[in-house]
């Protein structure tokens, strides 16, 4: 008697559980949830994690409603589709916008996919991993997201798919009875996989996006904290990489130098760029000097050179609202009254572009408001005293005009030349130029530097005459460098970097030596007039 009442064990009980769960009329409304989901997720990525990247794709982009303005794009032969590529990338100038906006497109996509594909479930699968892979292919693209192709693909391929998609769905729907395109209700395999598929891209695409595009992301957020004017940010934004590109690099550059840090702080990072795979409108390898040399230029004074690029630029790949801003700005520190009209007037027709016209225009007729500003009268201060061709420098020109400068408008010129000569690792030119003006400076670099030379050339007596702290920071470190086993540089300087990252000597025998991620210059200047290995720079 007591046997009947033990119940057999069910096997699977807690998955009968789970089915029973589901087929709850109540509970098949979670059957939505993969795609909330999902477009959560997405929202997060886009205006969180990859917003930078987004919004200069904006930027790096060009829409107007002026017909004239936008002739070459309506001559394309798939003008509709640039057209509405490049109109839907305007979102993308507020961010939160931007984001929610994509993810609910490409979560529709996914939705009508699932709807479409009758599998017991498993179409809804298909559907929400096509969102991800979509983004995998952004994220493997890097800044040729807008560097290389045209930038309207980002918006034009996901809203062509989802119109025909569309119109698919609604012809499938008139033919057949209403609700048959795909089975009611979800399996509950299919269900855990698609709520796994949505969490594991968003958990994958982050992770890739934080730490393989660490640089890329880094890259565009300098470039908008660069349109913010937010140079303590881009300091910031710059010091938190392990391994800074070149375009880093150069934004950390200017910002320290609009803050009058370049000597205190430009070895502040570690110098060894790695490859980020950027590749020109030619299809040739690049080391995205399009992309950074304007600025650098700009910053540093030389406006014409900074033109000539922009325009280079926009000739190469189309009107830009990037470039279009900077053109605007060499033709208004040069006082060229009809050239910054003519490319405010084109600003004025890009939607959301209203604060930067607000802030110029009204400097365009009034000079003292250019000169009261921050930024343009410390750009003006710095601008070359004499006229010369480009050719007469090396390249690049933000580098080789301030290794050959004798004489500037400001003592930051004379700053300047220092840190060129320092960074191309020139320690007898560096040496003569000091000499110049020797107590004018007393930064920890130029002891440095005057040290390593000192132990060069075994001056033991002008190595007597540095402060005693400076000498051993430099013994200690190239000690224990000996101490490491080999002979590869780079390797010792990776090791050494947590301790002596900021130090002049670190950078000088431990980092920015070319390897076959550093693209090669055939006779660039930069490479001195030193003959060792550390001094072959780029």
């Amino acid at each position: 008697m007591l046997m009947s009442h033990i119940q057999p064990h069910k096997k699977n009980s807690r998955w009968d559980f789970i089915r029973k769960l589901f087929a709850h009329d109540r509970l098949r409304q979670l059957t939505c949830f993969p795609h909330l989901l999902l477009f959560v997720l997405l929202w997060v990525f886009c205006s969180w994690v990859y917003d930078d990247v987004f919004y200069m794709t904006e930027q790096f982009s060009f829409f107007s409603f002026d017909p004239v303005l936008m002739e070459e794009i309506t001559s394309l032969t798939l003008a509709p589709m640039v057209w509405s590529g490049r109109f839907l990338l305007l979102v993308f100038k507020y961010p939160l916008l931007g984001g929610m906006l994509y993810a609910a497109m490409l979560t529709a996509i996914a939705w009508l996919i699932g709807r479409l594909l009758p599998l017991k479930g498993w179409g809804s699968v298909i559907g929400l991993l096509l969102p991800w892979l979509w983004m995998a292919g952004l994220l493997y693209l890097g800044l040729n997201i807008f560097y290389r192709y045209e930038p309207s693909y980002v918006g034009s391929y996901p809203l062509t798919a989802l119109l025909l998609l569309s119109i698919v769905y609604g012809v499938v729907r008139l033919l057949k009875k209403k609700g048959s395109c795909q089975e009611r209700g979800q399996h509950v395999a299919s269900f855990l996989v698609a709520v796994f598929i949505s969490v594991a891209g968003f958990l994958g695409t982050t992770a890739y996006a934080l730490t393989v595009n660490a640089n890329t992301i880094a890259t565009t957020r300098m470039q908008r904290l660069l349109q913010k004017q937010d140079w303590y940010k881009m300091i910031e934004t710059a010091q938190q990489l392990k391994q800074p590109s070149r375009p880093v690099a150069c934004y950390y550059a200017i910002a320290l130098e609009m803050t009058d840090q370049l000597i205190e702080k430009m070895f502040d990072i570690y110098y060894q760029y790695p490859n980020i795979k950027l590749v020109n409108r030619t299809g040739g390898e690049d080391v995205g000097n399009f992309m950074y040399e304007p600025d650098a230029d700009f910053y540093c004074g030389l406006v014409n050179p900074s033109y000539h690029l922009s325009m280079e630029h926009m000739v190469a790949s189309g009107k830009t609202i990037y470039r279009l801003k900077q053109l605007f700005l060499c033709a208004l520190v040069n006082n060229e009254i009809p050239l910054a009209n003519k490319y405010m007037y084109m600003l004025e027709k890009v939607p959301f572009e209203g604060d930067f016209v607000k802030k110029y225009k009204p400097m365009i007729y009034d000079r003292s408001l250019v000169l009261a500003d921050p930024v343009l009268s410390l750009v003006i201060e710095m601008m070359p005293l004499d006229d010369s061709y480009e050719e007469t420098y090396i390249n690049p020109l933000f580098l080789g005009y301030y290794k050959q400068l004798r004489e500037g408008r400001s003592p930051r010129v004379y700053k300047n030349c220092l840190a060129a000569h320092l960074y191309t690792k020139e320690l007898e030119r560096f040496l003569s130029l000091l000499e110049q003006n020797p107590d004018n400076y007393n930064a920890a670099a130029f002891y440095d530097a005057l040290i390593v030379y000192a132990l060069k050339t075994h001056n033991n007596e002008f190595l007597s005459s540095l402060p005693l702290y400076a000498i051993n920071n430099v013994r200690n470190m190239l000690g224990e460098a000996r101490a490491i086993p080999g002979k590869d540089s780079k390797e010792k300087g990776k090791k050494l970097r947590d301790k002596y990252l900021g130090l002049f000597a670190f950078y000088y025998f431990y980092q920015n030596i070319p390897d076959e991620n550093y693209a090669s210059i055939k006779d660039s200047g930069l490479n001195g007039n030193e003959n060792n290995n550390n001094n072959k720079v780029n």
